[in-house]
């Protein structure tokens, strides 16, 4: 039948809307993040000490005078001293607390990032911190317990600081506590001021200020005990040389690539030194940062704030001349971690779980396999490997073990000698200038174990540890230990 003429149609029925897909519990985004960092990284509980780590076991006990207060107290004076009731047995409880101090990192970023991002978007940028192979010695090296204490600090303050009233405040002491560990950290307040960022509207009045003045004192109260290597820094052959020039630019361009080559196909090891092959890559990723500021929402999500606090926690080790490792980008990667995920709440609106889902997922697959390689590919020798933290942690456990088994009495003087190494030096590295007793694999092993001081705290009964550079003679209470490179040792008779 036809409309009745002049009468309006009734309304349109709509199709009922969809309902919105629930958010993911601040709480699971968390734990799933942590879970990840204690997966990909459950590997380092396997080794022992080796290298730095006799040092500051050392200064724990008093063998050794620690770095001038306050430069890194919390972090390599205290944490150990803390430790010492634990024994020298074994490093299992060291390496846990690194392990679990990194997952604690992971676990609070992605609570960060999941109260400013949707909570898959939070998981995807916290993954990419948790799970980054660039930070594998400072997973598999105990002393470099600095790098997740001080960003761990530093994360709680910026937690602190987003609460309401007075309790912001004690985002200060955790600051500090984050420069007691390690101080790169020290422009931290720097990332603080940067729009849209970790406080969002929300900042507690004069606290940013007073964060920047904890900054300059601590750097006032280094300065004063340090000034003595400032001769040192300025040497451009010390290993720590400071100074300006064009290897800032090529330094910041190798770490850009660095944040993002390790999770591309073809990827190499992790040498530390400037890699030419890195360099296109940061000119690539700084480009697309830069694309990046042209996008609303992306500034909108705080695109520059992820791309201050990278550049701030990385600049202080920029002016370096002679040191460029991975690890220093420990604390950086916590702003490259805001850039994944303004990116994926920005590219992934609500019923595409399956892009940040299938990001997470895929870094952590390609981070177990790229771990694996690093962790077990040899050197030279099946016995060796070539990664120095675990291979020298492989070789001070061997050649620690060896010479406990010789049961030697107490006062014996030990000398240590290979004339193994030159044979090794010879077949492996064909053309080179031999030095009897100073080839690299001796040179290995004494780092293994910090030159003898490993073995000394380990094997406190002996009167002295050397190594020898010419073959040695035994004599009265002292005996001659024969090591191969990879630390397998034998007395001589």
């Amino acid at each position: 039948m036809a409309a009745v003429a002049g009468t309006r149609p009734g309304p349109r029925t709509r199709p009922p809307a969809r309902p919105a897909p629930r958010a993911v519990p601040i709480g699971w985004i968390l734990a799933i993040t942590a879970a990840i960092a204690l997966l990909v990284w459950r590997g380092t509980l396997a080794y022992g000490f080796a290298q730095d780590d006799f040092a500051w076991l050392a200064v724990a006990r008093g063998l050794r005078e620690p770095l001038p207060f306050p430069y890194r107290w919390l972090s390599s004076f205290a944490y150990f001293v803390a430790m010492r009731p634990l024994g020298l047995e074994a490093a299992i409880a060291y390496r846990a607390v690194g392990l679990l101090a990194h997952a604690a990192c992971a676990g609070l970023l992605a609570m960060l990032l999941a109260r400013r991002f949707g909570g898959l978007a939070a998981l995807a940028g916290a993954t990419f911190f948790a799970v980054h192979p660039a930070l594998f010695d400072a997973q598999y090296s105990i002393s470099a317990i600095n790098e997740p204490l001080a960003l761990l600090f530093a994360l709680l303050a910026i937690a602190a600081a987003r609460l309401p009233g007075r309790a912001a405040w004690w985002a200060v002491p955790a600051f500090a506590a984050a420069l007691f560990a390690k101080e790169s950290v020290v422009l931290l307040p720097l990332a603080l001021l940067a729009g849209r960022g970790w406080l969002g509207e929300t900042r507690p009045r004069g606290l940013i200020e007073v964060l920047g003045w904890t900054s300059l004192l601590f750097v006032a109260a280094v300065a004063s005990r340090v000034i003595f290597v400032a001769h040192a820094l300025r040497d451009p052959d010390a290993p720590y040389a400071l100074s300006l020039g064009v290897h800032i630019a090529t330094n910041l361009l190798g770490y850009l690539g660095w944040a993002v080559r390790p999770f591309l196909p073809g990827a190499g090891g992790l040498e530390e030194r400037v890699d030419a092959n890195a360099l296109g890559w940061g000119f690539a990723v700084l480009a697309a940062w830069a694309l990046g500021l042209r996008s609303r929402s992306l500034r909108e999500r705080g695109w520059i704030a992820g791309g201050v606090t990278f550049a701030a926690l990385l600049a202080p080790v920029l002016g370096l001349r002679n040191h460029t490792y991975h690890y220093y980008l420990y604390a950086p990667l916590a702003g490259a971690a805001w850039l994944i995920a303004a990116g994926m709440d920005a590219a992934a609106p609500r019923g595409r779980a399956w892009l940040p889902l299938g990001l997470t997922a895929v870094m952590t697959a390609i981070a177990l396999v790229r771990i694996h390689q690093i962790e077990t590919m040899p050197l030279a020798d099946p016995r060796l490997r070539a990664n120095p933290q675990v291979d020298r942690a492989r070789i001070a456990g061997r050649l620690i073990d060896g010479l406990r088994a010789a049961a030697l009495p107490a006062e014996t003087r030990l000398v240590l000698w290979s004339p193994a190494s030159a044979r090794f030096e010879r077949r492996n590295r064909p053309g080179t200038e031999v030095v009897v007793g100073d080839t690299y694999w001796d040179r290995s092993v004494r780092a293994a174990v910090y030159e003898g001081l490993g073995i000394r705290l380990r094997l406190p009964q002996l009167a002295s540890v050397r190594f020898a550079r010419s073959e040695p003679v035994p004599g009265d209470s002292i005996r001659v230990a024969l090591y191969e490179p990879d630390g397998t040792v034998r007395m001589a008779p």
